[in-house]
């Protein structure tokens, strides 16, 4: 599986995707070897606005959506779905410039990746808090593209409220999924 995900978006070739140079999937120790990206993650911009009690400028958040979003709509058309998108998988780097990275747990659509399917049932793949009401089903053959679109519009809900869209912390597991599932 990490053979098939990390050839797959090795292939990628985006602006807005960390690009991956090499990986080995033999071996005792698995590695890939990607961009060097100096600056830190969207989860980092979010949480130095949220201590100086503002939020990140409108223009900056709309921008760094928009880049998302182009390098998201790219991984789909190459049939990757990521699956666990969230701030902290989402690089800003010094000059500005956005980096999804982290599709360790992305799932191929083409006809010959049933490998990435292999998720038992009830099986939570991805963060929490970012899942679709379709994802925290945990049903791998339901997922397609609009659990990561729906995972986007959760992080763009945070930018903008300085919030969640519920409350996850200091829930159980089934009192979160039922938050997703129903508010």
């Amino acid at each position: 599986r990490f053979r098939r995900e990390a050839q797959a978006v090795a292939g990628l070739r985006h602006p807005h995707i960390v690009q991956i140079f090499d990986f080995n999937s033999t071996g005792p120790q698995p590695y890939l070897v990607m961009e060097l990206l100096e600056g830190g993650s969207l989860r980092a911009l979010i949480n130095d606005a949220a201590t100086r009690a503002d939020r990140l400028p409108l223009g900056e958040a709309i921008r760094v959506m928009v880049d998302t979003l182009d390098g998201l709509a790219y991984a789909h058309a190459a049939g990757i779905i990521h699956r666990d998108l969230k701030p902290g998988n989402i690089l800003v780097d010094t000059k500005g410039q956005v980096k999804i990275l982290d599709f360790g747990v992305a799932l191929l659509t083409d006809s010959d990746a049933q490998g990435t399917r292999q998720t038992d049932f009830g099986q939570l793949i991805g963060t929490l808090a970012y899942m679709s009401p379709e994802q925290v089903v945990a049903d791998s053959e339901d997922l397609d593209t609009r659990s990561d679109v729906y995972a986007l519009g959760v992080i763009l809900y945070e930018l903008l409220a300085s919030k969640m869209p519920y409350t996850t912390h200091g829930k159980a597991v089934h009192e979160v999924v039922q938050a997703i599932r129903e508010e």
